[in-house]
């Protein structure tokens, strides 16, 4: 796991409701629980990347379907901070008694999570035919934990660069890596300028939507990762003449599904990701994910450069089947080139991630032949209906 790998500080993090922020009753139902961490001190450069053993993640109280998650940093007085003062790189939620349906291991078994995109694109789990789905838990009965890595990028030394931060770059005196997680464990620091700011307050913040079960199904939840060798997390692309890198690996699915919505996760400098039906890129597109960049500096939800959100394609009217052991590529593409007018961050990319989320439903028979599945195929669906963007834009 990646926080065996690195040293990770020797305390706790604890998350509580705040008395200040109570619980949202939404007009479908479903409640919100707010939950902060305790405060933490960040200085310019330094890094957070938690032991999921030392960060413990409570959830509402009783049997519980999870509809919703988001996360994001706030400052002392509860604001909302840019991604350009700290740096959301990755938030995952693990469950170890009722982990994802598939189909990687290890670390990529977490049941919730997504990157700097997260305040624009939730992990949800859509209703459908009337029905609401999610995610089954009981905070007696199980136990919630989270890695979270998060930078705060300000006052970083002009050679080392911004990018170099972000990105994890090496070696370092903590890695002897060209880059990746390993290089900026927790309590590390990016090189700053002479005379940083001073540190700063942060909480980490996420909010939980929720139904009881008894008025929800079990959804199913697939995470797929590009990554080589597979399910690798991270990978690096380096820069080449053609300015363009496109990694892709094939995957089966454990369980004949129905899907109800589709959405990638990837870093700066990331063109989409794609789950195609076969063995290859020729093959039909199932859907393309999408980044939206920010274009405005300092501006929380609209930092320029960075991605923050990312397209989900919608299923939920006429679900799309995918059946077990059926081939399925994806395929995720990042600009290595010189230029590249949504981002500053060009070139080479260290520590990068090609994540596939999958929500539905398993079917109840084999085929998806069962009464209330909607056998749906790549055929069923005409080219210009095959990709629908609820959020974010090509």
């Amino acid at each position: 796991m990646p926080w065996e790998l690195v040293d990770t500080a020797p305390e706790d993090m604890v998350f509580a409701e705040h008395p200040d922020f109570p619980r949202v009753h939404h007009p479908d139902g479903s409640e919100e629980a707010t939950f902060y961490s305790s405060l933490r001190s960040l200085a310019p450069g330094e890094v957070v990347f938690t032991d999921p053993g030392r960060t413990h993640m409570p959830m509402p109280e009783g049997d519980i379907a999870i509809t919703s998650v988001e996360a994001d940093v706030v400052d002392a007085d509860h604001k909302a901070v840019p991604l350009d003062e700290v740096y959301l790189h990755h938030w995952i939620l693990l469950n170890k008694q009722h982990p994802n349906d598939g189909v990687c291991g290890g670390y990529l078994k977490y049941v919730f999570g997504v990157g700097a995109e997260t305040r624009k694109t939730p992990y949800d789990f859509p209703e459908f035919n009337g029905d609401k789905y999610g995610w089954f838990t009981n905070q007696d009965k199980e136990q919630w934990t989270a890695n979270i890595h998060v930078l705060r990028t300000v006052d970083i030394d002009p050679e080392w660069g911004l990018k170099g931060c972000i990105e994890c770059h090496g070696p370092t005196k903590w890695c002897k890596k060209t880059g990746g997680f390993e290089c900026c464990p927790d309590r590390s620091f990016c090189p700053t300028t002479e005379n940083p700011s001073p540190a700063k307050q942060y909480y980490f913040r996420y909010k939980v939507k929720f139904v009881p079960q008894s008025e929800a199904k079990q959804a199913a939840n697939y995470i797929l990762d590009v990554s080589h060798p597979k399910c690798n997390i991270e990978y690096n692309v380096p820069a080449n003449p053609t300015g363009i890198d496109e990694a892709t690996v094939q995957v089966v699915l454990p369980h004949d599904t129905r899907f109800f919505q589709l959405w990638g996760h990837i870093h700066m400098a990331g063109y989409n990701i794609s789950l195609f039906h076969g063995k290859t890129t020729a093959d039909p597109l199932i859907c393309a994910s999408y980044p939206t960049y920010g274009t405005r500096e300092g501006v929380v939800g609209e930092e320029k450069g960075y991605v923050t959100a990312m397209s989900k394609c919608d299923f939920g009217s006429e679900p799309y089947v995918i059946k077990k052991g059926e081939p399925l590529t994806l395929s995720a593409v990042y600009n290595v080139g010189p230029e590249d007018d949504r981002t500053w961050n060009t070139g080479y990319h260290d520590g990068v991630m090609g994540l596939y989320f999958m929500v539905g439903e398993k079917c109840k028979s084999a085929g998806c032949v069962d009464e209330g599945d909607a056998p749906r195929t790549i055929e069923d669906i005409a080219p210009e209906d095959r990709v629908v963007t609820q959020i974010g834009q090509q």
